[in-house]
């Protein structure tokens, strides 16, 4: 009960903090999001499209430069189809029915739901460890940061994270062949395949699981197949019924499938983030909507250099590791740096290494755990499958918990019995991991830490509530985040249109010479960019009235960017 108030008090401060940043307003209008799309799903449904008959689909800026609606819906296999897994979308109808559309309505039930991944931590602890270890492991659970951070947004993770707990806590109380028991399994593992389409990836490891558990018992095994099978069948009833009922493909429940297959799997793939490759939109098009072909023509991106390939892949494992939170729908480091509480909270490379000496620790009885071992290599798969975020760790994070806090419960007997060196050399494992984790993207992370999005739309929102100088200070705190180096001479991708906002705003408040000394301390560790010394040029000839110092930057931005 003590590790439940804890969660409660951690997640009340949590919300009240986010509440007070511009992210409690515009993520559930900002367009190129999936949090708009989520909210706007959920409202379509309140209003009574409860089958989906006209479901939303993202249809974001750089959608629209590649193709119309129309041809998009049909690579996605119709207009029908839900435009991702779709529980989440329906428990926030439900979120927003019970507690209304505010910020705080749907933020306390998010909490809620954290609070419970707190307590499903602990009780799949419990089925595995005795002692502490359950009690320490849902503490971890209670302060993880990226946990608290997507608890307080319109993102189906922490839901995710619900439903993956519950699958395998059921699963692990399943210890004998009662039918009834695996019926449950199995709707559980239909509604996690409705929650997150990654638990397909899960579906060939319990059964290999349950062939491993009862393969020397025919009759058990037929009790426990059959019970498990339908099982998924309930779950997945309403999902066939309501597809049939639209005219959407029979077992349909998502757009996503080809679409992370080609954008974390072409040769010239980012692989980590939300960096679209430029081979994607043509594949898209051969494609037509075929999955076979997709990945046929993804792969035919390398022309046979299989070690390229390899290499991608190898880049991808190692960011799963990483510290590294790869970001796409928000930016984990621009909330750090504002919520006290996620700056001091537990972060992946300390969960990772806790847990992975865990596993190691727990060798002896890795048959009777085998299921979680199992988890965790799914979750791995899945993940290689796309391209690497920090969310869609998440689930595979709460396992790792469990073991983590076997891992501090083994040192603290260890210590507690004077075996020094025992507890030291495996404190030191985790120190070393958690280094090596640290270090695995340390470049990328670097280069990619931030991005000119968050500070654009909260200057927005500062902008729109009459703070127009607190925007300034926030666009300009974004102007300083923007990476430069050798690698690096021109803006990265989407801070130019923060260059122009800033230079208007400024303008706007009589601010020119501020703007005018940040513009050129970006511009010096950017010095090739033209656009950028075009606008500096502005800012000295329409703001400042400096003409001749104006026409030293247009000079220099017609060099750059002449061809």
């Amino acid at each position: 009960m003590a590790v439940l108030g804890v969660a409660i008090a951690v997640r009340g401060l949590n919300l009240w903090l986010a509440s007070r940043l511009p992210v409690a307003e515009y993520q559930f209008h900002w367009a190129e999001s999936d949090m708009a799309t989520s909210w706007a799903w959920s409202g379509r449904i309140l209003s009574g499209d409860v089958l989906g008959r006209d479901p939303p689909h993202q249809y974001t800026s750089w959608m629209r430069e590649w193709a119309p609606l129309e041809t998009w819906e049909r690579w996605w296999g119709g207009r029908t189809v839900f435009h991702q897994a779709p529980l989440y979308a329906y428990a926030l109808a439900g979120m927003r029915l019970v507690a209304g559309d505010g910020f705080w309505g749907f933020g306390v039930c998010q909490a809620m739901l954290g609070v419970a991944n707190v307590a499903l931590v602990y009780l799949l602890a419990a089925r595995l460890f005795g002692g502490a270890a359950p009690a320490v492991a849902a503490l971890g659970a209670a302060v993880y940061g990226p946990f608290l951070l997507h608890e307080t947004l319109v993102l189906r993770d922490t839901l995710g994270v619900t439903v993956s707990l519950l699958l395998l806590w059921r699963l692990a109380g399943c210890d004998d062949a009662r039918p009834l028991r695996w019926l449950m399994a199995g709707w559980l593992f239909a509604l996690a395949v409705l929650a997150r389409e990654a638990t397909l990836v899960f579906g060939p490891f319990v059964a290999l699981w349950i062939a491993r558990r009862y393969g020397r018992h025919p009759r058990a095994l037929a009790t426990v197949a059959l019970g498990f099978a339908a099982g998924v069948a309930v779950g997945l009833a309403p999902l066939v019924a309501r597809n049939l009922a639209v005219g959407a493909p029979l077992f349909s429940h998502t757009t996503r499938g080809i679409e992370a297959f080609v954008y974390g799997n072409a040769a010239d793939s980012a692989m980590i983030g939300v960096t679209l490759p430029a081979a994607a939109h043509s594949i898209l098009e051969q494609a037509d909507g075929r999955l076979g072909a997709a990945v046929r023509l993804t792969l035919a991106t390398y022309h046979g250099d299989w070690r390229r390939l390899a290499g991608n892949e190898l880049f991808k494992l190692r960011a799963i590791f990483a510290a590294y939170e790869p970001m796409d729908n928000v930016d984990w480091y621009y909330f750090a740096d504002r919520s006290p509480l996620l700056r001091f909270s537990l972060r992946f490379e300390w969960a990772l290494a806790l847990g992975l000496v865990g596993l190691c620790l727990d060798r002896r009885q890795a048959a009777r755990h085998r299921l979680l071992r199992y988890f965790l290599l799914a979750s791995v798969g899945a993940l290689m499958y796309s391209t690497i975020v920090g969310r869609y760790r998440l689930p595979a994070v709460a396992v790792l918990l469990v073991y983590a806090g076997a891992t501090v419960c083994w040192m603290a007997r260890e210590a507690a019995a004077r075996r020094w060196k025992r507890a030291a050399f495996v404190g030191l494992a985790v120190v070393g991991v958690a280094a090596a984790s640290t270090g695995l993207l340390r470049s990328v992370e670097r280069r990619q830490r931030y991005r000119a999005d968050e500070f654009v739309l909260a200057g927005d929102v500062y902008y729109r509530h009459g703070q127009a100088e607190r925007a300034f200070e926030e666009l300009r705190a974004g102007l300083d985040t923007a990476y430069g180096g050798p690698d690096q001479q021109t803006l990265p991708a989407g801070y130019h249109s923060l260059v122009i906002t800033f230079a208007r705003l400024a303008h706007e408040l009589g601010r020119d010479a501020d703007a005018a000394t940040a513009l050129e301390r970006v511009a010096a560790t950017h010095p090739a960019d033209g656009q950028l010394e075009r606008v500096i040029g502005f800012v000295y000839r329409d703001g400042l009235g400096r003409g001749e110092e104006a026409e030293k930057h247009f000079t220099r931005a017609r060099a750059l960017e002449a061809p």
